[in-house]
């Protein structure tokens, strides 16, 4: 155990360079941003042959806005662990109310649909129609549609971060 938890430590090298990458720095960027002269501590510091002060961590920390044991270890801390199970909890428990909603906005799809292909139908015999309304029901489809798209997107990251699987949606 006590082996594993030096690997994550001595990994650090490799989530400095990821991190320093993600970040979109250079060596010499990240170096600036710390306070070093030139790249050659960030150099030291992921190749594994020194490691940073720490003062030098928690600006690290700070810079990435992600917490010490995270930028240590590579893992989340027992604390964001919890509140994430919490979070997972809570949209568990919120499914059957999101599931509702959605079904909801798909049944007001279909009205609106079959209100514009009545108003469509009689446009096409000749008879005289309302082609505002026409035009407000279409608009009012479209932002309906876009609102539909956006929470099921919306709810796919969701359900990604917080690693809750779903059949469908």
């Amino acid at each position: 155990m006590q082996a594993q938890n030096l690997q994550k430590y001595k990994n650090f090298g490799q989530r400095l360079r990821l991190l320093r990458q993600k970040l979109g720095l250079t060596q010499v960027g990240l170096a600036k941003k710390l306070g070093f002269h030139s790249h050659v501590a960030i150099s030291r510091f992921e190749q594994g042959k020194s490691i940073p002060s720490g003062e030098i961590l928690i600006k690290l920390a700070s810079l990435a806005d992600i917490d010490l044991h995270k930028l240590l270890t590579g893992e989340a801390s027992l604390a964001k662990t919890k509140q994430i199970r919490e979070y997972r909890d809570s949209v568990v428990r919120l499914l059957p109310f999101i599931d509702g909603y959605m079904t909801w906005l798909h049944k007001q799809k279909e009205v609106l649909q079959e209100e514009m292909g009545q108003l469509e139908a009689l446009h096409n015999k000749g008879s005289a129609i309302n082609l505002n309304k026409l035009k407000e029901l279409k608009a009012d489809y479209e932002r309906l549609e876009q609102l539909y798209t956006d929470v099921i997107s919306n709810l796919h990251v969701i359900f990604e971060v917080l690693d809750i699987k779903i059949e469908s949606c």
